[in-house]
């Protein structure tokens, strides 16, 4: 059963991830001079500093940032 479940889990994410274009070219890891807790990309997608990743904010209008376009990864 716990195997039938991972994989329909992994196949589910495949899936999501096939249909995705994501605009990596213009939405680049920041440089580590960054000391900021958010980064807006040059694609204008807002990332919040995590431990070893960014993450895409999810509403950043509310923190005064420009929204994102549909086009943003979810982590760099």
């Amino acid at each position: 059963m716990l195997r039938v479940t991972i994989l329909s889990a992994v196949a589910l994410l495949g899936a999501c991830a096939g249909g995705a274009n994501f605009d990596y070219a213009n939405n680049q890891r920041p440089p580590e001079s960054v000391t900021g807790d958010f980064y807006t990309t040059a694609g204008g997608c807002t990332y919040a500093r995590g431990k070893t990743n960014w993450h895409i904010v999810a509403n950043p209008v509310r923190l005064n940032l420009p929204a994102n376009p549909p086009n943003c990864p979810p982590v760099l």
